[in-house]
């Protein structure tokens, strides 16, 4: 912050020996004042504070201080030396530290206040797609129980205390998790990443199963009639303990027989679904790619990749 200016007004009825002792208490350098009031009062016998409530009695200092967004010229009486480093604090912003004026900071505090709305109206949406898409299927028992934890406590505080056998990592990342699926809103502190409170839609706790009642979804598989095709959904594990753990896991239950034949060509391919599930599918080359045994030459196969990836970007696959 650059001081444009600055006067200093000393009551006329002040003590003559005090003056000296008041010009050099509000000495500025630098947007600091060099000298303090227990040096400047000691040779008239007042401790600091006695000393600063003189200068406050007998003297006003006034600063002018240009804003940096408009030609706005901001006026402030300094009370004292703590009341300046107040003074700063409130016409410089925190973040930018570019000094606004009154005007100027009902302006950008407005702007602030518009684009938190629409921030919080977009998380709402996500909320409620969330709860539309029944998100917390996809949470493991220990997962459910921490978001049950922190709809009856109104924050995320008690679990630390309820799963105090767990390591705390393990419960951030339950709790990271159910703010990734949008079934929680985290709000931190705006200069860190201190978490203050947490919120969520108040219709969650009502539509949430119990943790007993919780019914992980199963692998599926489907195959067509010749049982040569093998169609799997991989869910992903969320009970990874170290890098040994599987990432995918699950069971899968047969319903017909599923041939695969020695010697046969297969073309296996694998998409990615949300929640990082994943669609494997293993069909042999043959159902994919054949030969017409004649034909003319413009009307001859594709190569083999051609027609796998073909196969591939078609829409045969219902995932």
């Amino acid at each position: 912050m650059k001081i444009d200016s600055h006067r200093l007004e000393i009551n006329e009825t002040c003590n003559p020996e005090y003056i000296e002792a008041i010009k050099k208490y509000w000495v500025l350098e630098n947007n600091k004042f060099i000298n303090k009031s227990t040096v400047l009062g000691k040779p008239f016998g007042f401790s600091a504070y006695e000393f600063g409530n003189m200068v406050k009695a007998e003297s006003k200092l006034f600063i002018e201080v240009k804003c940096d967004t408009c030609p706005n010229i901001e006026s402030k009486q300094v009370k004292s030396q703590s009341n300046f480093i107040t003074i700063k604090s409130n016409l410089c912003d925190t973040k930018t530290r570019l000094v606004n004026c009154a005007k100027c900071k009902a302006k950008i505090e407005t702007q602030k206040l518009e684009e938190l709305e629409i921030q919080n109206e977009i998380r709402i949406e996500k909320q409620k797609f969330a709860i539309k898409n029944q998100t917390w299927l996809n949470l493991t028992p220990f997962q459910l129980n921490a978001l049950h934890c922190i709809i009856q406590n109104k924050g995320i505080s008690k679990l630390f205390t309820k799963f105090n056998n767990t390591p705390n990592n393990n419960i951030w990342s339950a709790i990271y998790t159910l703010r990734n699926l949008n079934l929680i809103v985290l709000h931190y502190k705006e200069d860190n990443s201190h978490v203050i409170r947490t919120s969520f839609l108040p219709e969650l706790e009502s539509l949430l199963p119990t943790v007993n009642r919780l019914v992980k979804s199963k692998p599926k598989a489907t195959y067509n009639s010749t049982s040569k095709e093998l169609k799997i959904k991989l869910t992903k594990n969320n009970n990874v303990k170290n890098r040994d753990s599987p990432i995918y896991s699950g069971v899968l239950n047969f319903e017909e027989d599923v041939h695969i034949e020695k010697g046969t060509q297969y073309t296996f391919g694998v998409w990615k679904l949300e929640f990082d599930n994943l669609y494997f599918t293993l069909i042999p080359t043959d159902s994919i790619y054949k030969a017409p045994s004649q034909q003319s030459t413009s009307s001859q196969p594709k190569h083999l990749k051609d027609a796998i990836q073909d196969f591939f970007n078609s829409s045969k696959f219902d995932f």
